[in-house]
């Protein structure tokens, strides 16, 4: 059995290992919470269910917001949300937040102030991986705006065994050999392929300013080697069209997270768009396609090469639904251009009395629009 795997029973004497006697959990809380959603669910079906290691700290979290700030169960999914938002590429965001609330002097105020948005969840530079409650102001600090883009500060590049946080083209490979399993994982040709994805404008620009120079992450290396997967057979110049339509649904299809009330400062949202956002869409592209391949009978590997070339074309577009989740959905004809619906109508995506309907329906606007100026 994999380590950070356990079944129902042993889950809870993990869970209680971490708690105080008197917030002990019983099997029925946890099957209760993860019914409620508060806890991810156990992977597999019937008696083979087991729970990852994000279940077991999810749950500690869950009870100790319970027991320790006095919230309530809808209260801990409002602050879920707030955590998911701002713990940006953590694996488990209502858990730090919990430790950033007991580590720093921030306690049950800092929980009214974090729903307010007067203080934010912010990464701690001090600890790896660790977050800490700030002002807003600290986190404007972090960001530099130039022209349209935006970077992130960083204090340094390296850890103090010298292991490389982030990187630039001229180390790109030296990041991957630093972890040999990561390395034989990606394969040397898959390293030169992202590195001629950096090169020619494929990723994004490298976001993450240190001492007047800007690196790429680990996550962008990630992204990159998703890219290779998603973009196979695909030109150099469809690719950049690829990059251009993901970053285009992003501006026009902005992120459910991004629709609650707590609003983070324009910097780190613009930044997150760009970085962390742009990363999931890509993972989710190819994902999705390879589900379809596996689940979908009359779905093969040319019917995902073709969804990706109608997404670039703008016939589809990718947005996130009321469940949080990516979806991947049509685009409806009257946002479609003149040029697209032509092409459309050209290969059957569409008829022509559908087209009628839209125009009669856009001549009606027309019409209101004129009688309001007049």
């Amino acid at each position: 059995m994999s380590v950070g795997i356990y079944s129902y029973e042993k889950a809870c004497e993990k869970i209680n290992e971490k708690l105080f006697a008197s917030e002990a959990i019983s099997i029925r809380t946890l099957r209760f919470w993860v019914k409620e959603g508060l806890v991810t669910p156990p992977i597999g079906k019937g008696k083979k269910r087991k729970f990852q290691k994000i279940s077991i700290n999810e749950s500690v979290a869950v009870r100790k917001l319970q027991s320790r700030f006095e919230q309530s169960n809808s209260e801990i999914e409002g602050l879920m949300r707030i955590a998911t938002d701002q713990a940006i590429n953590h694996h488990c965001p209502i858990s730090v937040l919990v430790d950033a609330l007991e580590n720093g002097r921030y306690q049950v105020e800092g929980i009214e102030a974090l729903k307010n948005g007067d203080l934010i969840l912010l990464e701690d530079e001090a600890f790896n991986e660790g977050y800490k409650l700030a002002a807003k102001e600290e986190d404007e600090t972090l960001y530099i705006k130039e022209g349209s883009d935006i970077f992130k500060r960083v204090e340094k590049i390296k850890e103090e065994d010298g292991k490389l946080l982030y990187f630039d083209l001229e180390n790109f490979e030296e990041c991957f050999k630093q972890d040999p399993l990561m390395y034989e994982y990606y394969k040397l040709q898959d390293v030169k392929e992202i590195k001629l994805y950096a090169e020619n404008g494929i990723l994004p620009k490298p976001f993450f300013r240190y001492k007047g120079k800007n690196y790429y992450s680990e996550e962008n290396l990630h992204t990159g080697w998703s890219l290779s997967i998603l973009g196979e057979n695909l030109s150099i110049k469809e690719l950049k069209e690829l990059r251009k339509k993901i970053e285009a649904d992003l501006e026009k299809h902005p992120n459910a997270l991004e629709k609650h009330t707590f609003s983070p400062s324009s910097f780190r949202q613009e930044f997150r768009k760009r970085n962390e956002l742009f990363d999931n869409i890509v993972t989710f592209l190819w994902r999705y396609f390879l589900d379809c391949e596996k689940s979908l009978k009359n779905h093969t590997e040319e019917t995902s090469k073709k969804l990706l070339r109608e997404y670039i074309a703008g016939y589809w577009f990718i947005c996130v639904g009321d469940s949080e989740f990516y979806e991947f959905a049509k685009t409806p004809i009257k946002d479609l251009s003149p040029q697209q619906i032509k092409q459309g109508l050209e290969e059957g995506r569409f008829t022509k009395k559908q087209v009628e309907k839209i125009l009669k329906a856009k001549a009606s606007e027309v019409e209101a629009l004129k009688k309001i100026l007049k």
